[in-house]
């Protein structure tokens, strides 16, 4: 059994990128909603988007581009069942509006880019202008990431309340699969 691997050319990585370190149980501490690194005095200053179901078994601690740092942790927990419905939806996906459900409700497009644009080309033409490898070009490349960032947030966060209250709501979706 002969399994040739062709040569890729190298990725290199980078220091501003996106770096993550993964904890398990050994490296961290756990206590009164608070989690302390091994080798550090002071828990870390964690603002909690929900409560933890039961102790962490491990946690990954990530930075991104934006220098952002988040912290995932794993916990073992029972999924709740959703109440089950008779409503079956289907649903469009369309340009002008997200979605539209077969009940005629639009879900309408925030266009969260469009918002943004302008600044987003004012600062683009800052950091353009910077010398490569100076400190003012890694702090303009840092609002850029920053605003993409917030971009990429705000996506997120409509796109996820819109599906969370159509799974709520609806017992069968239906999507029509359309290669765009």
């Amino acid at each position: 059994f002969n399994v040739q691997i062709k040569a890729r050319y190298p990725r290199f990585k980078r220091k501003d990128g996106r770096q993550s370190i993964r904890l398990t149980r050994a490296a961290f501490r756990y206590r009164d909603s608070e989690i302390t690194i091994a080798k550090t005095a002071m828990p870390l200053p964690i603002r909690w988007s929900r409560p933890l179901p039961c102790e962490p078994s491990s946690i990954t601690i990530s930075r991104d581009r934006a220098g952002r740092y988040f912290i995932s942790c794993l916990c073992e927990f029972t999924p709740e069942v959703l109440p089950v419905t008779p409503r079956m939806t289907g649903i469009d996906l369309g340009l002008t509006d997200l979605f539209v459900t077969s009940e005629g409700m639009k879900s309408g497009n925030p266009r969260h880019l469009k918002r943004y644009e302008a600044r987003l080309a004012y600062l683009q033409r800052r950091l353009a202008r910077k010398q490569k490898g100076s400190k003012n070009r890694a702090k303009a490349r840092n609002k850029v990431a920053r605003l993409h960032a917030r971009i990429a947030d705000c996506r997120r966060d409509a796109i996820h309340k819109a599906t969370r209250t159509l799974v709520n709501e609806n017992q069968v979706l239906c999507v029509e699969s359309l290669n765009i």
